[in-house]
């Protein structure tokens, strides 16, 4: 097992490697030299301590790429193991959110695809104000926010 394992480290295949070097420790139980034990001991948390590069591409290319730090997509990051949110923004589009999962090393590909932003909605009120009669144009998005006003008063 312990060969196994350094064999799947030289291929770059972390999360393997420590898996088989935990197997091999795992078999050998007491039997195990104590020096032996510790530096494999050391060896899988080196290799569960490595990053894990993250490759983000999206549909359109060129949206703004939101974790560590601010990147136009197609875009690669060396993430620490652990969990991360990544946000893809792109004008004319809706941003996007994924949670991405990084361990021992491992790659991580994440494709978005990034769909259109909704038109505003318009809408022209007329109010009246005696001889006249006034208008208030009000843009607003499906979700209510309110882009612009513009009136004639």
């Amino acid at each position: 097992m312990l060969l196994l394992g350094a064999c799947f480290e030289s291929k770059g295949d972390l999360a393997a490697a420590g898996e088989r070097y935990q197997r091999f420790l795992d078999r050998g139980g007491k039997k195990t030299p104590a020096k032996l034990r510790k530096a494999v001991l050391r060896k899988i948390a080196d290799l569960r301590a490595r990053p894990s590069r993250l490759t983000v591409q999206t549909s359109p290319a060129g949206a703004r790429l939101l974790i560590a730090a601010e990147k136009p997509t197609p875009a690669e990051f060396e993430l620490a193991p652990g969990r991360h949110i990544v946000r893809v923004e792109m004008e004319g589009y809706q941003p996007r959110e994924a949670e991405v999962e990084a361990s021992a090393g491992r790659p991580v590909d994440l494709a978005l695809d990034l769909l259109p932003a909704p038109e505003p909605a318009r809408v022209v009120v007329p109010r009246s104000t005696g001889e006249t009669t006034k208008r208030i144009d009000v843009q607003a998005t499906r979700e209510g926010g309110i882009l612009g006003v513009q009136s004639d008063f």
